[in-house]
């Protein structure tokens, strides 16, 4: 159920809202020390503890746009790190062409043979060695070939 508060100009209907902000916290305060009896003026303690509530509302809104501020700036810090992270992992892996390497395959055994070019698998860096896709994290060691000159 909706419920809507009518407006007393031009009987226009206006949303009612589903929580209160500091700015009506402070209006509602406003209008009860306007409206409050002079002969039964508002307690102090009661006007402090008001206060209090307004200003333990302010501090949480604070915070809370504070803590959102924080997590748009850390979701974007780790996006940042990964495509680092990704990049320096396919320099190792480009590093690595025309070099000779041992690698672990899925069987256990090693398979020795010349890198010939990388690829990207599902954001996984691959060598490319006599025609099979190998994991850059199944390197044992990498090493030039014998009477090669890579990088020199």
């Amino acid at each position: 159920m909706q419920v809507s508060a009518t407006s007393g100009q031009r009987g226009g209907v206006l949303p009612v809202k589903k929580e209160l902000g500091k700015d009506d916290f402070l209006r509602l305060l406003i209008t009860q020390l306007q409206n409050q009896d002079p002969l039964k003026p508002m307690e102090d303690r009661e006007f402090i503890a008001q206060m209090a509530q307004f200003s333990t509302m302010e501090q949480i809104t604070n915070m809370a746009v504070q803590v959102e501020q924080l997590n748009r700036n850390l979701s974007a810090f780790l996006a940042n790190q990964a495509d680092r992270q990704a990049e320096t992992v396919l320099a190792q892996a480009v590093a690595m062409v025309g070099l000779m390497a041992d690698v672990m395959r899925p069987d256990g055994e090693v398979f020795t043979g010349l890198v010939t070019g990388v690829k990207m698998q599902a954001g996984v860096a691959h060598l490319l060695m006599n025609g099979n896709s190998y994991s850059l994290a199944s390197v044992i060691s990498a090493y030039r070939p014998e009477g090669g000159s890579h990088g020199e």
